[in-house]
């Protein structure tokens, strides 16, 4: 899959660059980092598909680093505020220009 198809395409095809094993599942829960323009990023766990339920939303959260005990550091994730909307709302950039399908179709060849 082409880096532009692949930013362009549903998150629950970025599984792992198809549709194969996101299909069979009933619930695909998708985890990203949100990069901006600002350096302000954030990381979104989001539902991308779940046919027993509904398939929007999500939590934003934070990691960091801490040290329970001297010399043992340790990561933890902060969960912050829920948020609404679709993966794919979530996870794309609203300044990011679209890429249309007929954009990504290679030229016709002459034989």
């Amino acid at each position: 899959m082409s880096d532009a198809a692949f930013h362009a395409a549903d998150p629950t095809q970025r599984v792992v660059g198809s549709i194969a094993f996101a299909a069979v599942a009933r619930v695909v829960l998708i985890a990203a980092k949100v990069k901006s323009d600002d350096g302000d990023d954030r990381r979104i766990f989001a539902r991308s598909k779940s046919n027993i339920g509904p398939d929007e939303g999500g939590f934003e959260y934070r990691l960091g680093q801490a040290e329970p005990l001297p010399g043992i550091r340790a990561s933890y994730d902060g969960w912050s505020e829920p948020v609404a909307g679709s993966a794919r709302d979530l996870l794309t950039d609203p300044s990011a220009p679209a890429i249309s399908k007929l954009a990504q179709r290679k030229p016709p060849k002459t034989f």
